[in-house]
């Protein structure tokens, strides 16, 4: 039993020398290497965030040769990326009979096969900024007489409407295909 021992006590050895081995190695092999934690990036495309909102929203009183407060606002939310924003004025057939208005500095007409489309350039701020539609926040009434005014009746009142897009800078070359590129994601745009 002896040579039994004996074995024991070698694999015991031998063992242990394995053992303390792999700690050296384990050991020299942390204090040569090292490891950190991980950093978590979030990447999101970049938004735009729009809104339109007038104070004078209401049927406006027809009183020949009088300025009427009219102000829409197309608004450009903190933090949108930079952006072509659109405004569509849409009118009724006998609204240059009677109101005539100008278009807010700073907006340009898309082109002639855009008829009541404008656009402007808007870069990211951190602030939300307003932009007015029409100059000086106003439309004027003509001066027609009384005859004309009596041809307005409940159905055929004149009407300005505006409606508001903006499409980021980066995805399209120019404001044309921005608006192109609107009316593609929503179809029923015209």
């Amino acid at each position: 039993m002896t040579g039994f021992k004996r074995s024991c006590k070698i694999l015991a050895v031998a063992l242990a020398a394995i053992l303390i081995a792999g700690g050296i190695i384990n050991g020299v092999a942390a204090f040569l290497s090292s490891r950190t934690g991980s950093v978590n990036n979030t990447l999101s495309v970049g938004d735009v965030k729009i809104s339109i909102a007038e104070t004078n929203e209401h049927t406006l009183p027809l009183v020949p040769g009088t300025t009427v407060d009219k102000d829409p606002k197309i608004t450009v939310k903190s933090g949108s990326a930079d952006c072509y924003v659109y405004v569509k004025i849409r009118e009724s057939a006998n609204l240059k009979t009677y109101i005539t208005y100008e278009v807010a500095d700073g907006w340009a007409p898309l082109g002639e096969d855009y008829p009541g489309i404008y656009y402007r350039e808007s870069d990211m701020m951190n602030v939300d900024v307003a932009y007015s539609v029409l100059k000086g926040d106003k439309v004027s009434v003509k001066n027609v007489d009384n005859t004309t005014l009596s041809l307005i009746t409940g159905n055929n009142l004149p009407r300005l409407s505006f409606a508001g897009f903006a499409v980021q800078k980066r995805d399209v070359n120019d404001a044309v295909a921005g608006w192109i590129a609107l009316k593609t994601r929503y179809p029923n745009l015209k």
